[in-house]
C-alpha cells in the first residue's frame, strides 16, 4: 500500500503547510514530522529524489525550531540527520556527507543521551552506520567526535 500511504502524506503534508502559514509556531514541527515520514517511506520505495529534498526541507526547519528552542527539537534535528545519514549509507552512498551526518548526530545527543531515553536509538544507529556502515573503529569515532565538539566550541 505505499502509493495509498504517499498519497495520504502527501495530502496531510499540503494541510498541515496551510495551518502552518497561519500559525507556524503550531504546525511547523508537523511539517516537518510529515516531511521525514514522507520521506523515509520515499527511501523504502527507492524514490531518491523526492526523499533527499523531503529530509533536507525537514531538517532545515527542524535546525530553525531548534535554535529557538534546543531541548523540544535537537532530538528532531538528531532523528532527521540520523535518517540522512542511513540515506547517504544505503540509497546514495557517500562516505563523507554519512559519516559527517552521523558525527552530528553524536555530537548533539552525546549531552543528553543518559538523560532523555529516547535519544539512545538514534545515538546507538549512528555509531552503528560509522562501525557496521562505514568500517569505522571506535576510537576513529571518539576521535572524530572530539573534534567535531571541539570545532563546535570554537565557533
Amino acid at each position: 500500500e505505499m502509493a495509498r500511504a504517499a498519497a495520504e502524506y502527501a495530502e496531510a503534508l499540503e494541510i498541515r503547510r496551510k495551518l502552518a502559514t497561519v500559525n507556524p509556531s503550531a504546525y511547523l514541527p508537523d511539517v516537518a514530522a510529515t516531511l521525514n515520514n514522507l520521506a523515509v517511506l520515499h527511501s523504502d520505495n527507492n524514490e531518491m529524489v523526492e526523499d533527499a529534498d523531503e529530509y533536507a526541507e525537514a531538517l532545515d526547519i527542524y535546525r530553525k525550531l531548534a535554535a529557538v528552542n534546543p531541548s523540544a527539537y535537537l532530538p528532531n534535528v538528531a532523528m532527521t540527520l540520523i535518517n540522512l545519514a542511513i540515506y547517504h549509507l544505503y540509497s546514495q552512498p557517500d562516505r563523507e556527507v554519512s559519516v559527517n551526518y552521523a558525527i552530528e548526530v553524536m555530537t548533539i545527543l552525546s549531552p543528553i543521551v543518559e538523560s532523555v531515553p529516547h535519544t539512545q536509538l538514534n545515538f546507538g544507529k549512528a555509531i552503528a552506520v560509522l562501525q557496521q556502515g562505514w568500517g569505522l573503529s571506535r576510537e576513529e569515532i571518539e576521535r572524530m567526535v572530539a573534534e567535531a565538539e571541539e570545532s563546535k566550541n570554537c565557533a
